[in-house]
């Protein structure tokens, strides 16, 4: 009688509060751009030369508030269709990303196509078409 009385609801109590505290982690407000990126294609805006990749092993991985490409992190913002990458303080550098799309850093692009299976940045040179892996 005084488990139903006093410990069940006690137990109960307990379980509510484990569910209130699992409710309150960050979640991240990437919406599709969260995930990992497979480079399809790079075309170059001024010639237009094209580049395949869907045969090479060229990722970009976004999470959060940081991307990776190749062993490099990065930190991005993403405002009005456009895509920011900065230096992540303390991070490994990579001398030359020129083979990743990256040209300089900081390196801005639209956004011209995001959803949850494609996505294609646009800098003032190229246009880096991505595939959802």
């Amino acid at each position: 009688m005084k488990f139903s009385r006093y410990i069940l609801p006690s137990l109960l109590a307990c379980l509510a509060g484990i569910h209130l505290v699992s409710c309150e982690i960050e979640g991240s407000p990437n919406g599709d751009f969260d995930g990992f990126w497979h480079m399809e294609r790079i075309d170059t805006i001024a010639t237009q030369g094209v580049l395949d990749l869907s045969a090479d092993r060229k990722f970009w991985a976004v999470q959060n508030r940081l991307i990776r490409i190749n062993n490099t992190l990065f930190h991005f913002e993403r405002t009005d269709g456009r895509l920011t990458l900065t230096e992540a303080p303390d991070a490994p550098s990579e001398p030359n990303l020129k083979a990743f799309g990256v040209q300089q850093i900081p390196e801005t692009f639209e956004v011209e196509l995001l959803n949850s299976k494609k996505m294609i940045l646009k800098s003032s040179l190229l246009r880096i078409s991505f595939k959802k892996y």
